[in-house]
């Protein structure tokens, strides 16, 4: 879809991004992340009118001083902080899933910077993209283990379920782009994004993104939105037909998103047994990360960029 076009679907008033339900701790936890985040919500949506979001010195100066002044300080000891508040308190789980554009967006600022101030910041070369699948494989892997922990720690204190759920999504969230970033080797018009809150929690429910993809040639523009598993398999020797037939459970507007599946598109399944022997397909997200980590050219790694490559590229151009 033209990248007007597009961005016309999400546009909202500003609001602030807050819930009456949220604890006290789990506010002042997030005042800062979610004022970085109006930033970037409004430099995209500017991007994508073809307008200037700022002078070129001013966005560079405030790029500096998230990565330096506000990531590097503060985004490991949050995100510590709001597992922590997860654990005993299932409403804080939600601080996990807002943080996660933050845990994302460190690693893609090469591509905003790119994005915003390309007289300044030229396309990123092959090793630069390798660098950055590298650094969100290695977060994916330390988030399986923080979710081993959560899980044990479950089971002993009877601890909220929403966390161990959380990190789930955040987990999908990253191995996703990781094979995106595959494609985006191949065609270096191409841009991946995370998608700001003013996308992620569209005005219109059913447009909600978690990653934008960008043609910065053709000015196009396509919604990501990634899912741990769009519908359960009850059979695993089912697997193969179900690449055809699941169905996601909540709809989204196919004119703006396309659905990555993290069970069937990206592989990320393990298969059990029932107490009755039937083999059953189990989300196991992470497993990108890890491979990933073993070796770049894992043959699951293709199997999932060519799962969802043609996908992609057809939705994008086809408006």
């Amino acid at each position: 879809m033209d990248s007007q076009l597009f961005v016309e679907g999400y546009r909202k008033s500003p609001e602030q991004y807050t819930s009456h339900d949220e604890p006290p701790e789990v506010e002042e936890l997030m005042e800062e992340p979610r004022l970085w985040a109006s930033f970037f919500d409004r430099q995209l949506f500017s991007l994508l009118k073809g307008a200037s979001g700022g002078t070129a010195l001013d966005i560079d100066e405030q790029l500096v001083n998230y990565e330096y002044g506000w990531i590097e300080p503060f985004l490991e000891e949050s995100i510590h902080e709001s597992h922590s508040l997860a654990f005993f308190n299932g409403i804080a789980a939600s601080a996990v899933n807002e943080l996660n554009f933050h845990v994302l967006n460190k690693e893609f600022l090469p591509v905003w910077r790119h994005a915003l101030l390309p007289e300044m910041y030229p396309q990123l070369s092959i090793e630069e993209i390798e660098a950055m699948q590298t650094r969100l494989a290695t977060r994916g892997a330390e988030l399986k283990h923080i979710k081993s922990d959560a899980m044990e720690w479950q089971k002993i204190e009877k601890t909220p379920l929403g966390l161990v759920a959380a990190i789930n999504g955040q987990l999908t969230e990253i191995d996703a782009p990781i094979v995106m970033l595959n494609i985006m080797k191949k065609y270096p018009e191409l841009l991946l994004l995370p998608a700001p809150p003013q996308f992620e929690s569209a005005s219109v429910s059913n447009r909600s993104i978690d990653y934008i993809v960008i043609d910065t040639e053709r000015l196009q523009s396509r919604g990501l939105q990634i899912k741990t598993y769009i519908d359960s398999i009850a059979n695993a020797s089912k697997l193969s037909k179900a690449k055809t037939t699941y169905k996601p459970t909540r709809k989204y507007d196919d004119e703006f998103v396309t659905l990555i599946d993290g069970t069937i598109d990206l592989g990320n399944s393990i298969v059990r047994f029932s107490p009755g022997n039937d083999a059953i397909l189990v989300a196991d997200p992470g497993q990108i990360s890890v491979n990933f980590l073993k070796d770049s050219n894992n043959p699951d790694i293709i199997q999932a960029q060519h799962n969802i490559e043609g996908r992609i590229l057809h939705n994008l151009y086809k408006n």
